[in-house]
């Protein structure tokens, strides 16, 4: 039932008898509807996982995030995102703006930014911390895990970030993301500095005088 008949319904019976009053009433009513459907859409118009272009930017204010990322990505790649990683941004913001600096708690809230993604995180008690992320590489998302637009970090500490599209390899460990032998893989290292390869020179991996030991 439309709006506006529901509240024609609710007019007592000494006065639903009455044509001009119902006439009244119709074209009182009768924006009722529109306006009705337009409050109920603006909840999903604004709503992280369904706005788009417009909405999000404004999402992004009171989030307190930019489109538009404060370096050059690699390879001449916008700096302005794509609706889909921007959207991933403002999840990793509202993530962020609710940590409460627990390593577990993170861990659970990973789910709601990047659920086909598995987060790995180790604390190597030297105020230093690993963090792997498990799914389909996409140069620019691991560029933003690498900036920290992504996974929080507590200050003063440093963060190793990996990004592999298989499970990494890890001793002794079966679990989402790490695997023993036969079953995971080296990590693709996304340190601040290039890791050194012989006759590579790529992202992640450079020759002599621009690679470093990782």
């Amino acid at each position: 039932m439309e709006l506006r008949e529901h509240y024609l319904a609710l007019v007592t019976p000494e006065h639903a008898d009455k044509p001009k009053y119902m006439a009244m009433l119709r074209n009182t009513f009768k924006y009722t509807d529109d306006i009705f459907a337009l409050a109920v859409d603006l909840d999903d118009k604004f709503d992280v996982d369904q706005a788009e272009g417009a909405q999000l930017d404004v999402v992004s204010e009171f989030v307190g995030v930019n489109r538009q990322v404060a370096y050059d990505p690699y390879a001449g790649v916008s700096s302005i995102l794509n609706d889909h990683l921007f959207r991933t941004i403002l999840k990793a913001k509202i993530c962020q703006n609710m940590w409460q600096g627990d390593i577990d708690e993170l861990a659970d809230k990973w789910a709601d930014v990047l659920p086909e993604y598995v987060l790995g995180i180790k604390d190597n008690m030297d105020m230093t911390m690993d963090v792997y992320m498990v799914g389909p590489t996409e140069p620019l998302l691991t560029e933003l895990l690498q900036k920290g637009y992504i996974v929080p970090k507590p200050g003063g500490v440093r963060v190793n970030y990996y990004a592999s599209e298989q499970a990494l390899f890890a001793y002794d460990v079966d679990v989402p993301g790490l695997r023993g032998y036969d079953l995971g893989y080296w990590s693709k290292d996304i340190t601040e500095y290039p890791a050194f390869s012989y006759e590579k020179d790529e992202l992640h991996n450079r020759g002599y005088d621009q690679g470093y030991w990782i």
